[in-house]
């Protein structure tokens, strides 16, 4: 399978894509995308009945009956419990299927605040932090944590991956997804503020993890989306596959980006707005 510059053997083309909310939004859009490029993915879910759902129309794909579908594992990453099964559960499939580990996708992410927001006009903006507790806690937990729970726990299956390639050209990569709020905090006010705050710190996650990592050979990128149309978000201005195609040419690149931009926030694209809020003095910004 040649795609970009990187040539991808057969052996290699499975993805490990963790995600709170795999059966829908981006992490869907982009499993199904992967899959036309003929990657093989795994998509973890949170839900039991979403599990089974998966599962089935797994089976429907291998037997002929359906159009190939991602493979579920059962997987919440907030839960610590949960990682030696999902773990197990995955390396096995890799062994039953001989194939190795080419990337992990960390796309587990909630937005409770931003969900009662684009509620519309049955949410008022109130300019008041969430409670710390039912909010600001889970939002962590999952966009933070959750991203650290799964990189560590796979870790050993990418790096073995990468030794068990040798001289062949099969590249590692880890792709966390960010946001353009990792850039931009403050414009819908405090209603807003442990979303904004939990890309931030992924921004500084991910240029750890890039940098720790580079001798190891595991490429660490960061892709921040702009205003995506998802199942919450019907006034976003670009579909999800604009974000399944930097993903796309994160893991096939053989240089890949530390950072891609997909898509476009109030008709402006996304790398512009975020390096114009990074770049212009605090003074300025505060402003706009």
């Amino acid at each position: 399978v040649m795609s970009h510059s990187l040539t991808i053997p057969l052996y290699s083309l499975y993805i490990f894509f963790a995600s709170s909310q795999g059966a829908r939004g981006i992490g869907r859009d982009t499993a199904i995308y992967l899959i036309s490029k003929g990657y093989s993915v795994l998509v973890t879910v949170r839900k039991q009945s979403q599990y089974d759902e998966m599962k089935t129309a797994d089976e429907k794909s291998n037997n002929g009956t359906n159009t190939k579908q991602p493979y579920p594992i059962l997987l919440d990453v907030t839960n610590d419990e949960q990682i030696p099964t999902a773990m197990k559960q995955l390396q096995n499939y890799l062994n039953d299927h001989n194939k190795n580990l080419i990337a992990v996708v960390n796309n587990a992410g909630i937005n409770p605040e931003g969900d009662k927001i684009n509620e519309g006009e049955t949410y008022e903006i109130r300019n008041e932090l969430a409670d710390p507790t039912t909010i600001g806690r889970r939002v962590f937990e999952t966009n933070v944590i959750g991203v650290g729970r799964v990189t560590k726990a796979c870790l050993p299956i990418l790096t073995k991956s990468k030794s068990k390639s040798g001289s062949s050209g099969t590249t590692t990569t880890i792709i966390n997804i960010g946001s353009y709020f990792g850039s931009i905090a403050g414009a819908l006010g405090l209603d807003h503020c442990y979303y904004e705050a939990s890309k931030f710190a992924l921004e500084g996650m991910s240029d750890n993890m890039r940098r720790s990592l580079r001798k190891d050979g595991v490429r660490v990128v960061l892709v921040k989306p702009g205003n995506i149309m998802t199942d919450m978000n019907s006034a976003g201005e670009d579909s999800a596959k604009v974000v399944a195609m930097d993903i796309e040419h994160a893991i096939s690149s053989s240089k890949p980006k530390a950072r891609y931009y997909p898509g476009r926030v109030k008709g402006y694209s996304t790398k512009f707005v975020c390096r114009l809020y990074e770049m212009l003095p605090t003074s300025i910004v505060d402003k706009l």
